[in-house]
């Protein structure tokens, strides 16, 4: 029987699992507990890229006073991967400007942090052909 992290033996003084000898009845093992998560706090909570630059999320699990949880693994996702993905690692990448809201999820709690993407801006721009004849009345696109 289970408590808290305890384990109460049997009358018989076994585990179920274990069967070894112990000398008194009801006497209880120590075993380690599990920490449940409480709450996943991402680092940063708030970020702001330009197109096709990346930013590192990090995540940390949290037992319900606040202390970190060790050993765990995040399962992580954007809102909209059109505008920023996000890899395995918490590594995002913008791809076109927006708003995205990046979680990490573990044990079925999660946490979230905000991603703004601005377009990049052009520091310069160069035509060419830098000059161009055209008949009048006609019409040519320049890229």
């Amino acid at each position: 029987m289970r408590h808290h992290g305890e384990v109460v033996l049997d009358h018989d003084h076994r585990l179920p699992a274990v069967h070894e000898a112990i000398d008194k009845p009801q006497q209880i093992l120590q075993i380690g507990e599990v920490q449940a998560i409480a709450s996943i706090r991402i680092l940063p909570g708030e970020a702001e890229i330009v197109d096709h630059e990346t930013v590192a999320f990090s995540a940390e699990a949290l037992d319900e006073d606040g202390n970190p949880i060790e050993g765990v693994t995040f399962a992580w996702r954007s809102s909209d991967a059109a505008i920023a993905s996000i890899t395995s690692d918490g590594v995002a990448t913008g791809h076109r400007p927006g708003s995205v809201v990046i979680t990490a999820e573990a044990e079925g709690v999660e946490g979230t942090a905000s991603l703004r993407v601005n377009a990049a801006e052009v520091a310069e721009a160069t035509i060419e052909p830098e000059t161009l004849q055209l008949p009048l009345g006609e019409e040519r696109r320049l890229v």
